[in-house]
């Protein structure tokens, strides 16, 4: 069950993301992701959508009780399995984040998001 607070969050971004769909069309395409944790249930989930068919099978990593997390953009599958183990020995979202950047030399092109069971999210840095 989703909090009406959270739909109105929600229901305001897919609408900015409408907006600009298309004038974006033509000229491009996009993936966009969500991680998020639903404290009441205290579930985790991925969601994603694509003009990229099976994109499940690259984007969405989820473990119970550990983390979600959605790796797009120049995708490296390593990454989610690597951050749902780094989440589970105990690190943070930030600090995954932190370690993955670290020892990735293609970081700059990638896109990631996190959260944690502990309700803690990271994104990269804005270039």
């Amino acid at each position: 069950m989703i909090r009406p607070r959270r739909l109105t969050s929600f229901l305001a971004i897919v609408g900015l993301c409408a907006l600009a769909a298309p004038a974006l069309a033509i000229q491009q395409t996009a993936t966009f992701s969500i991680v998020a944790y639903d404290s009441v249930t205290q579930e985790l989930g991925v969601a994603v959508q694509s003009k990229y068919f099976s994109v499940g099978s690259a984007v969405p990593w989820v473990k119970a009780g550990v983390g979600a997390v959605a790796t797009q953009a120049n995708v490296n599958v390593a990454l989610g399995p690597q951050a749902l183990a780094l989440l589970a020995a105990g690190m943070s979202a930030p600090d995954v984040m932190r370690a993955l950047a670290a020892t990735d030399t293609s970081w700059a092109g990638r896109q990631v998001g996190i959260v944690d069971a502990q309700v803690s999210t990271a994104m990269p840095e804005a270039a």
